[in-house]
């Protein structure tokens, strides 16, 4: 996602000077449930690791802490935190799992394809000093296919991966009113362990369109203040990262998880927006999960 971003988002159906008191209890009611959905699959992910053989399906429950930037290029911070219900699904076709739910279209021994879905926790912009006055982020869901590339084939033992997503992205906020496209290549390299122990790294980049851009970084004739000027967002680079993830079983029907990212803007494509006033910054998330029913058959595989 394009935060994996866990993401800012402009506009419920309003103007960009503010929205109104109405807008503002649709967005918080439609945030919320994006934000649920997105860690109830995100859970999914971490629990997926308790048992030595993955189950096909299993349910549960979640706590999700998040401290994040409150969009790329900001000083300010959004921290969250949820006890949530989580199910994952994995499947020969359909998967609900890692963050995301799709349909395999294509598979081969070293590359997939897929169509898949995912959501990301919003941000309250009002937080960050830069864009007082303007409207909150709220959430993202994006939509598209996906392909990924094993180099040296798959292995329940992890491995190198190669992800290649483009994805439509849609304002939960606003009906899913069209908000632009988004290319986030990531490279990375995963550790399994029979356990269920694993470790995640890796570097990546955040790439779209102008409407995309000017979600994050658009400054409207109406919004421009004496220390804000106005803005025309460019279509390129949004950041680019690296991260790491773990996950570690506890007993038989717990998991701990977690991850760390670097964001970095330097090189991005409106880094001179008067918006952006951190070249870098950084996100955590921890992940505590308990099992409460799952499947008896076997996961179809276990490489998400």
């Amino acid at each position: 996602m394009i935060h994996g971003f866990r993401h800012p988002r402009l506009r419920t159906g309003m103007s960009r000077a503010g929205p109104a008191p109405d807008a503002r209890r649709r967005r918080t009611r439609s945030v919320s449930i994006a934000a649920a959905g997105l860690l109830f699959a995100a859970a999914g992910l971490a629990s997926g690791a308790c048992a030595a053989e993955t189950p096909l399906w299993e349910l549960g429950l979640a706590t999700v802490a998040i401290d994040q930037q409150a969009y790329p290029g900001s000083s300010a911070r959004s921290r969250r935190s949820l006890l949530v219900p989580y199910g994952v699904y994995r499947g020969p076709v359909f998967r609900a799992a890692d963050g995301q739910v799709g349909l395999r279209a294509l598979r081969g021994a070293r590359f997939e394809v897929d169509l898949g879905a995912s959501a990301a926790i919003g941000s309250d912009a009002n937080a960050a000093p830069r864009r007082a006055g303007m409207p909150g982020l709220g959430t993202l869901v994006e939509l598209g296919p996906r392909l990924k590339i094993w180099p040296s084939g798959r292995s329940d033992e992890g491995g190198l991966r190669i992800d290649l997503p483009v994805r439509a992205v849609f304002d939960a906020s606003d009906g899913l009113a069209s908000r632009g496209f988004s290319f986030e290549p990531r490279v990375s390299w995963q550790w399994r362990a029979s356990g269920g122990h694993w470790l995640r790294l890796s570097v990546g980049a955040v790439v779209g369109d102008r409407r995309l851009n000017d979600l994050f970084y658009g400054v409207s004739a109406a919004q421009v203040t004496a220390s804000r000027a106005s803005y025309d967002a460019r279509a390129g680079l949004i950041a680019t990262r690296v991260g790491i993830g773990f996950g570690v079983p506890v007993g038989s029907r717990g998991f701990l998880g977690g991850f760390a990212r670097w964001d970095d803007v330097a090189g991005a494509a409106n880094r001179d927006s008067p918006l952006v006033d951190a070249r870098r910054g950084w996100s955590v998330g921890v992940t505590v999960a308990v099992r409460v029913l799952a499947s008896e058959r076997p996961a179809f595989d276990a490489t998400d």
